[in-house]
């Protein structure tokens, strides 16, 4: 069985660019997919307290990587992003990140390239 979703998406973004990057979204995701609310992971160096970061992780295709590749540095000069392969999780580019290329990378070694931690809401706890 072949699958084109072939990459794994980091994504951090400053918590003020939520809005906007959530409709950019729109743009990049195949068409009928509920990215309005992409950026909901809330984020922060602590943990607690107001976001001043969002997240999300997805599947990606060829396409859809391209796109952002082809984006970094312009529209999306602010925003952290690394990709991977989606089944060995092997890190193949980034932008705004510090990890080393080639090294399986999952969501929680982003977070601590960016110094960052989920806010997990009381009612979760």
């Amino acid at each position: 069985m072949s699958t084109n979703w072939l990459y794994r998406i980091h994504v951090i973004i400053p918590a003020g660019d939520q809005a906007a990057l959530n409709s950019y979204w729109t743009l990049i995701a195949p068409a009928g997919d509920p990215e309005a609310r992409t950026f909901g992971v809330p984020l922060s160096s602590t943990g607690a307290g107001t976001a001043t970061h969002r997240g999300a992780s997805t599947a990606a295709t060829p396409a859809m990587r391209g796109m952002i590749e082809a984006m970094a540095g312009d529209e999306l000069a602010g925003v952290v992003f690394y990709i991977c392969d989606a089944f060995t999780g092997e890190l193949l580019a980034q932008q705004n990140g510090t990890l080393t290329l080639g090294q399986a990378i999952d969501w929680q070694d982003v977070l601590e390239d960016q110094g960052l931690q989920t806010i997990i809401p009381p009612e979760v706890i």
